[in-house]
């Protein structure tokens, strides 16, 4: 069931766009992330939604109500920011009590529902803690039971690990996926930090410049990456030119390759991505499918990265690519020739 509809919102800032036709649904108990660089837009978009920000032009429903003249606080929507907004003179328990409080819950209720939301978070017992006494991801709890506990009808979360360290953030960020999903609550997430999204997101919208790029599970997102936006932005750096010249088969500035051209034409001008991980030495191919190309060239960095090497190539036509390597391989060493066989799965077209 769709809750969110978001149609054609555009907004400028000092007459520059900062959201240019912007269409997005979100299902019910669906979290979506809005996943982009600074100044992309996103926080702008979930800004207008809560009604903190009025469009230049589109219009927001929610619940199929038109949200246009509905103020912040009647839109029963819960807010967590990146600087968790706390309240200092208030310990954990008043912290968490403050939302239903302001909606005027049932006294002889808010002690039952606020202790449920700080077991729910894993702050159980320690509700008369002062917040200054907390570390930075017991705040971050904090503000997260408080967006919670008065049972909103959406929640939107502006990138709330943005204060903490990255160990802290890897360690919280899959407990806040199993909180949202155990409270059943619709969520819009914003970040800049893809692992973040794909770690919380039941789908991603990728902004680019006020715009939508792409919105998909993560999954499809990361095999199948529809724009070079896209692509860059999810890190991807290995992006070739390219053109069809026959069917299953295009050159590129790298050689020919063998590969799934679907309904292309011939001569369609294309892009082709090679996924890190597609590059394997031909003595250590077992269990690779038929290559699609080979690519040579000389190693001109091999860096060490825990799990494994992450090798800098510059082919012999002058094109820097980088692929991933387990640590498990005897490597060359910078400076010596290689040549490299593509998986055909790591091989992806983007229309041009």
């Amino acid at each position: 069931m769709t809750l969110l509809e978001v149609f054609n919102i555009s907004k400028n800032f000092n007459h520059e766009p900062a959201l240019n036709g912007v269409d997005l649904s979100v299902d019910k108990g669906e979290i979506l992330s809005l996943l982009g660089p600074s100044g992309c837009g996103k926080t702008t978009l979930l800004r207008i939604i809560a009604g903190l920000e009025n469009a230049d032009k589109g219009t927001v429903f929610f619940d199929g109500r038109d949200m246009a003249g509905v103020m912040p606080h009647h839109r029963q929507f819960g807010m967590m920011f990146q600087e968790f907004a706390l309240f200092p003179h208030k310990n954990v328990f008043e912290n968490t009590a403050f939302g239903l409080q302001m909606q005027h819950y049932p006294n002889s209720g808010i002690k039952d529902r606020t202790d449920m939301v700080l077991s729910l978070v894993g702050l159980e017992g320690k509700g008369q803690r002062r917040v200054d006494e907390l570390s930075g991801g017991e705040r971050q709890r904090v503000a997260l039971a408080r967006s919670i506990a008065p049972q909103p009808r959406l929640v939107m979360l502006d990138e709330p690990m943005g204060f903490l360290d990255r160990a802290l953030r890897e360690r919280l960020i899959h407990d806040l996926r199993k909180i949202l999903k155990k409270v059943g609550v619709t969520a819009i997430f914003v970040t800049h930090d893809q692992a973040e999204a794909f770690a919380v997101a039941d789908r991603i919208a990728v902004f680019n410049a006020g715009r939508i790029e792409q919105i998909d599970a993560p999954e499809i997102l990361y095999k199948n990456p529809a724009t070079i936006a896209v692509a860059r932005f999810l890190g991807f750096q290995n992006l070739v030119m390219g053109a069809v010249i026959g069917k299953g088969r295009i050159d590129t500035e790298i050689g020919p390759m063998q590969v799934d051209t679907g309904a292309r034409p011939v001569n369609q001008k294309l892009t082709v991505l090679i996924r890190p991980e597609g590059g394997h030495m031909p003595e250590n191919r077992t269990g690779v499918l038929e290559a699609v190309a080979s690519v040579s060239g000389r190693i001109s960095d091999c860096c060490f990265q825990g799990a494994g090497y992450r090798v800098t190539l510059i082919t012999e036509s002058g094109r820097t690519m980088v692929f991933n390597f387990p640590n498990n391989l005897d490597l060359p060493r910078a400076g010596q020739r290689i040549q490299l066989a593509l998986d055909p799965g790591s091989v992806v077209l983007i229309n041009r």
